[in-house]
């Protein structure tokens, strides 16, 4: 997922952050030249820092989120705006399952579901078609545990 920012005059550096939807791994592109990340930055940061034309970059993952956290010269950039309340409990729909199923099946099942809801809801679709995607992750996980149960019980001579 790329996300971009421009930083403020006099530089007015075109910033493009490139992170990796499964491994997370970002890469910084400061008018479409890839920076190397430096390790100049303040004492106990928790990020990677990038020197770019007029300041230093800092990159931090963000917790449950795709979208990376980023500030620019000790100043919080914010490159998407906060997901809503509603937005994250349909994302967290397909939790459910896991929860009353009650196995490690169910759980992987479950949070694969959660995060390619994440992913739909970061999307730039309208809201609507963004719920109503999750909606459909989340019967199509029930649906997977469900059946994923039966033809288990069946192998193993159980049903």
């Amino acid at each position: 997922m790329k996300y971009s920012f421009q930083t403020p005059a006099p530089f007015k550096v075109n910033v493009v952050i490139d992170r990796a939807l499964f491994s997370g791994k970002v890469k910084v592109y400061a008018d479409g030249q890839p920076v190397s990340p430096s390790h100049r930055g303040a004492r106990g940061a928790a990020g990677t820092f990038y020197q770019i034309k007029g300041g230093v970059l800092e990159v931090r993952s963000s917790f449950l989120d795709l979208v990376p956290l980023v500030w620019y010269n000790e100043d919080w950039v914010q490159l998407a705006p906060p997901m809503k309340s509603w937005e994250w409990v349909i994302a967290g729909l397909p939790l459910l399952p896991g929860v009353f199923f009650l196995g490690l099946d169910s759980f992987i099942i479950s949070f694969i579901a959660f995060f390619f809801n994440l992913v739909i809801m970061r999307s730039r679709r309208p809201a609507g078609a963004r719920a109503a995607l999750c909606v459909g992750i989340f019967m199509g996980t029930w649906a997977a545990i469900l059946v994923f149960r039966i033809v288990l019980g069946m192998a193993l001579g159980q049903g």
